[in-house]
């Protein structure tokens, strides 16, 4: 094949990329692309006493470790402080629980807080290692309507954490969905 046609290929493949991806909607809390072939949504309601604190949905795959949770908070967060503080909240509480659960982080991408933009969606990934020591990947993405959305990807192998993460970046918000019941 000539340097034209090859050129000619490419261009034609960033013009006309071919159909998008659907977009569904997944318990009426976002929309995304189709959840990833073999996986099964869950939802659940996060409540403290009668409080709905907010709403979750699991994504898992019989068998596999590798899942996805999708968690949109009621609390109206009005400005940056209160995104930021639900941000650091966020991180912190999904960092000191995977500890707890006996794994060392070894590796952590955290984006500067002071120079986050808390109108875009903000990702965080980590490393951690299992007492046996193998990996397990983990990537949250946050971003926030007047409520606070994470997405948490977790992964025991980097072909699920890529495909995981890859669909996790078309998950977006229903606006006020957090706060309706079902």
């Amino acid at each position: 094949m000539n340097a034209f046609a090859t050129c000619w290929i490419g261009l034609t493949m960033l013009l006309f990329p071919g159909p998008k991806q659907e977009r569904v909607t997944i318990e009426n809390l976002v929309t995304a692309q189709p959840v990833p072939e073999g996986y099964d949504v869950t939802p659940n309601e996060l409540k403290e006493g009668d409080e709905l604190l907010g709403r979750q949905l699991l994504i898992t795959k019989e068998g596999a470790v590798s899942k996805v949770s999708v968690t949109a908070e009621t609390r109206d967060l009005p400005e940056k402080d209160y995104k930021l503080a639900a941000l650091k909240g966020y991180v912190n509480g999904t960092t000191k629980t995977l500890s707890e659960a006996g794994l060392k982080l070894v590796k952590k991408q955290i984006p500067d807080v002071e120079k986050l933009n808390v109108n875009k969606r903000t990702k965080c990934s980590f490393v951690y290692e299992r007492p046996d020591g193998s990996e397990i990947y983990v990537q949250m993405q946050i971003f926030f309507t007047n409520h606070g959305h994470s997405v948490l990807v977790i992964a025991d192998n980097k072909d699920d954490y890529k495909s995981l993460t890859k669909w996790a970046d078309t998950i977006e918000p229903i606006k006020e969905a957090a706060s309706k019941k079902k």
